[in-house]
């Protein structure tokens, strides 16, 4: 059966034995998605319903056809490698098509570009995933029409819902893998109050498009517990503390949440200083562990500005460590230099020099959180219209209703052996306001504020951030 004759299906159920099964104490749930994922089936004592018709994109084997190598003509390399000899059931590799490749570099860019100016700050530290950024912006276009749904997607980088879904599900198929050296996760949410009605189209665009969970309830203590654990569950528990936070009121018509979770390996392992040393913070000098090892014949790229390095982490991911030079801050550096084009190219456009040779690195060890009020930032990105009277939810439902709360969260850490991060984003809507012969021996170290990036094996922008005090 098509998944659309299946929720055709189930929305045709007599309305008697629907009011005979919400009379009845359990959850309940149509399949279960990542399976790898770990979640653990609720108890059927709760009282909701959880509405999920469709919860997959599809198997592995669909989406990974003939391996083959293929260049994008606008990004002039080769984005994608060749599946591995067993296909995974989760993320597999898919077919390149210039095109394709193209369609996501070119709305993802467009949006990380921007959203970098989130990490414009000097004194604290700054984190955000726009990966996970990207999808609750989204579903955010879903469920908006008219100016608002304009200036959502022009944030985005696209035109329409249709190149939107397409950008959603290439970066959903590569970016959700288990492997023994790679743990990645993405995951979205719908939570809904079960004394409202809501548009069945858009719902069924959500989960489809978007592999969305969508869950039914009151908001009582019990279905906030529910959206708790979903959020530590797809986060791998690394924010606990902020998730604890979230009690969303009585009156709450509906929330939408995505969640990121991200673990790699180093390709070569660091050593960690037996003695703390002094990092440079911007007021005073703090004692730190640094992580150090010798990449032989690797690169330092320096600009007029900054120089980097390129971490590389098992299964094709890296991470860009990015140091303004001694007379730069972050900010300035944000405002002048175009980082995002020295992570696509290694530096064809704007790099000055490249010194090869035997590379010594020190890294201080460092676990940066980070949460931001998105409602502050987002006229930063050029949506205004979303936050006020005037915006336009029809889609999703005939109520009147506004975004009272928008919440992103992230955490990130390396250590000697590789990084993990997570990230959760939550919108809340009610209805008020709210080497060479003889090697060179170079020497990058990180002893002061400094950027860095992590990308995906598809090269999408996991995390982006700043440490100012790595001690924190």
């Amino acid at each position: 059966m098509k998944k659309e004759d299946l929720y055709r299906a189930m929305n045709t159920i007599d309305d008697d034995l629907l009011e005979e099964a919400e009379r009845t104490p359990a959850v309940r749930r149509a399949g279960h998605r990542n399976a790898w994922a770990g979640l653990t089936v609720l108890a059927a004592a709760l009282v909701l319903a959880i509405i999920r018709p469709w919860h997959g994109m599809g198997s592995a084997a669909d989406s990974a056809e003939a391996p083959m190598q293929a260049e994008c003509k606008d990004c002039d390399e080769a984005v994608y490698g060749e599946p591995e000899s067993s296909v995974e059931t989760e993320g597999a590799y898919f077919s390149n098509i210039d095109e394709e490749c193209c369609l996501v570099r070119a709305g993802t860019d467009t949006f990380n570009e921007s959203v970098l100016v989130l990490l414009a700050d000097d004194q604290e530290n700054r984190l955000i995933s726009p990966v996970n950024l990207y999808s609750a912006l989204s579903m955010l276009a879903e469920i908006t029409d008219g100016q608002t749904r304009a200036e959502i997607l022009d944030t985005l980088g696209v035109h329409d819902l249709a190149n939107l879904r397409e950008i959603n599900r290439k970066v959903y198929l590569e970016n959700n893998v288990h492997r023994e050296s790679l743990e990645s996760l993405t995951a979205n949410s719908v939570w809904l109050s079960d004394e409202r009605q809501y548009h069945e189209d858009t719902l069924a665009a959500l989960m489809n498009e978007y592999q969305a969970d969508v869950y039914r309830g009151s908001w009582d203590a019990q279905f906030n517990g529910m959206l708790q654990k979903w959020l530590n569950d797809h986060t791998g528990n690394l924010l606990e503390d902020s998730v604890s936070g979230i009690r969303l009121p009585e009156d709450t018509l509906l929330a939408l949440a995505s969640a990121v979770y991200y673990k790699a390996s180093w390709m070569a392992e660091f050593r960690l200083s037996e003695e703390k040393e002094p990092f440079h913070a911007p007021e005073g000098d703090e004692e730190v562990q640094y992580l150090r090892r010798t990449d032989e014949d690797s690169t330092v790229y320096s600009t007029d500005r900054c120089s980097a390095v390129c971490l590389e982490l098992q299964e094709g991911g890296s991470v860009w460590i990015i140091l303004p030079d001694e007379d730069e801050t972050i900010t300035s550096l944000l405002q002048k230099e175009d980082i995002l084009e020295l992570v696509r190219t290694g530096g064809s456009e704007v790099i000055a020099e490249r010194k090869t040779g035997d590379v010594h690195i020190s890294l201080p060890l460092f676990d940066v959180q980070c949460e931001l009020d998105l409602r502050e930032q987002m006229p930063l990105l050029g949506m205004t219209t979303v936050l006020g009277e005037d915006a336009d939810f029809s889609p999703i439902t005939d109520e009147y209703m506004m975004l009272s709360s928008a919440k992103h969260a992230a955490r990130f850490m390396v250590d000697e052996e590789g990084v993990s991060g997570a990230a959760y984003t939550i919108m809340v809507f009610d209805t008020a306001m709210a080497q060479p012969e003889e090697a060179k021996q170079l020497y990058f170290t990180a002893d002061r504020p400094f950027l860095f990036l992590v990308t995906a094996e598809d090269g999408a922008l996991m995390f982006a951030g700043t440490v100012n005090h790595p001690g924190e």
